[in-house]
């Protein structure tokens, strides 16, 4: 048996200390600094190393042809992998953002009122230079960083931008998420939205009076059972299309778009 170059992997994650390979060992030993590691030691080694600490390689790992997967092996790795998908899903969730009913409303537990936010921008990848963002904080459910909120001032204004690994998540209750940002011109999801979990989007955009289109299609609401005020209050929405929303689980839906003209 022939093990192939790890260097792609390694690349992106160290080896620990004392580990050395070539580019292509023959079956037997793999030198180390101190005696030697037998190829099935290694083998299990790169899958409890990969599994653990770069799930986004694991794949790749196994693409590789590192060692021999046996069937009940590979079944196996295939429910670890739908682990480490789920665990990485479930820390990208943002916190929810309920409000009350006033004028003082701020965002995201941030000192920004919601009324100073002109638009929302949500995306797949965290930013490197966050030099060029007026403030930035941690918006996770669990408050590990894996999503954060970025701040940009725009004369008076602020630019929000919300990103996440891959995504971001949105929490369950999405009430009153994007409500009361009376100002706000703007809400770009850009894919990076996933509202597969959502139950509650009452009143989610109330009283947004300068929000002039919004674009919802990818919502999904197949386990969405609150819709009551929705878009109450935003009546300058022209252009916003909800025929694909899944209302299967609805059972509350009044005044969706109570104060529209049409």
């Amino acid at each position: 048996m022939m093990i192939k170059s790890i260097s792609k992997i390694s690349s992106a994650g160290q080896l620990p200390e004392g580990w050395l390979m070539e580019e292509s060992v023959e079956t037997g030993d793999i030198k180390r600094k101190k005696g030697y590691i037998s190829v099935e030691e290694l083998e299990t080694y790169l899958e409890e190393y990969l599994v653990k600490n770069l799930p986004r390689f694991f794949e790749v790992y196994q693409k590789q042809g590192f060692g021999e997967i046996n069937q009940e092996k590979e079944e196996s790795v295939t429910v670890q992998a739908e682990d480490i998908r789920e665990t990485v899903r479930r820390q990208n969730i943002m916190r929810s953002d309920c409000v009350e009913l006033d004028e003082d409303s701020y965002v995201l537990g941030s000192h920004i009122r919601r009324g100073e936010v002109i638009s929302i921008s949500f995306g797949d990848k965290l930013p490197e230079n966050l030099s060029i963002f007026e403030e930035y904080w941690d918006v996770s459910k669990a408050g590990a960083g894996s999503v954060m909120a970025y701040a940009a001032k725009c004369g008076e204004y602020y630019e929000i931008n919300i990103c996440g690994a891959g995504g971001v998540m949105a929490p369950s209750d999405c009430s009153y998420l994007f409500a009361f940002y009376d100002n706000l011109q703007s809400v770009c999801f850009n894919g990076a939205f996933n509202t597969s979990q959502v139950t509650d989007m009452g009143s989610m955009f109330f009283e947004c009076g300068k929000l002039t289109e919004l674009d919802v299609g990818g919502f999904d609401t197949s386990q969405v059972t609150d819709l009551r005020w929705m878009f109450s209050g935003s009546e300058k929405l022209t252009k916003m299309d909800v025929i694909g929303f899944d209302t299967s689980q609805v059972a509350e839906w009044r005044w969706l778009c109570a104060g529209w003209e049409s």
